[in-house]
């Protein structure tokens, strides 16, 4: 008669191996459940600080060249495209494209007569991030102002470069002087897209700095080419601001229309204007990926 053994010791560590592996799926599908979008949130967050900072830069950048006027002056600056991933799991997943337009949309000052007394295509910059985690977002540079859009939220991150100022007027009563920064990018429209550092580079290729006084103040008119669905951040600025300066309804008045495929034209009437500063900048520039 045959005796049938036993042993146990083989069943014990493939029990061992299966509860091992369930524990360890267990701890994985956690971690990517809960805190993989929470550090990836994190990562894309901290990144869209970063690109808000680096665009206040570039502004900053074209301001001191304008108020310079040095004309070749070359300045640079690096911009965080994007984020490749963390070592773990990929957290933080951005990938950036900088648009740079340098023959769309226009900027123009008439006064009364209907004469313009400067007018030309102005183009802007837009950096678009491609988000893993927290819903995308754009950044656009365009005549001094930064516009955040994200989904349905439009926000005016830095104002446009349009200052109205009083001073006494010899004789009594006050001068109103507007005075309107503009910039104009030169070279070929471009655009870049990556998920590292980019260099872009700005070069003053002219400036023009100029005062014009009127006798017994003048309509002006300011127009100014937006992409679609940037300009209302604008309006509402211009609107607030003016009304703040103690101007009426019946002094001022800010539009916003669609003349054409893909940019609003937004215009600026202010009355009784005394004099107008004008502060030109041709500037070409440059992104290295």
């Amino acid at each position: 008669m045959k005796r049938i053994v036993r042993r146990d010791e083989g069943v014990t560590n493939v029990i061992s191996s299966i509860m091992l592996l369930a524990i360890t799926l267990s701890v994985v599908g956690t971690v990517m459940e809960i805190y993989l979008p929470a550090w990836g949130k994190d990562v894309e967050s901290r990144h869209m600080e970063d690109t808000v900072t680096q665009i206040y830069n570039l502004r900053s950048i074209i301001e001191e060249q304008n108020v310079l006027g040095v004309e070749g002056a070359v300045s640079s600056s690096v911009f965080s495209m994007g984020s490749p991933g963390g070592a773990l799991f990929g957290t933080g997943r951005v990938w950036g494209s900088m648009d740079v337009i340098t023959a769309s949309g226009q900027c123009e000052v008439t006064n009364s007569t209907g004469s313009t007394i400067y007018g030309r295509g102005v183009g802007y910059i837009l950096y678009t991030a491609d988000n893993g985690y927290i819903e995308d977002y754009s950044l656009l540079y365009q005549q001094g102002a930064i516009v955040m859009k994200q989904g349905d939220s439009l926000v005016l991150k830095a104002p446009p470069e349009v200052f109205l100022t009083h001073s006494p007027a010899p004789g009594g009563g006050t001068l109103r002087s507007l005075k309107v920064n503009l910039v104009s990018f030169d070279g070929e429209s471009s655009t870049h897209g990556s998920s590292s550092n980019a260099l872009i580079e700005v070069r003053a290729v002219t400036t023009f700095h100029t005062t014009y006084d009127f006798e017994g103040g003048q309509t002006l008119l300011v127009s100014i080419s937006f992409p679609e669905g940037y300009g209302s951040a604008v309006v509402s600025y211009l609107e607030d601001e003016l009304s703040a300066e103690g101007l009426t309804e019946s002094e001022y008045n800010v539009t916003l229309s669609s003349p054409s495929g893909g940019e609003e034209l937004l215009t600026l009437r202010i009355d009784s204007v005394d004099s107008l500063v004008l502060n030109i900048i041709t500037a070409e520039v440059r992104v290295y990926v």
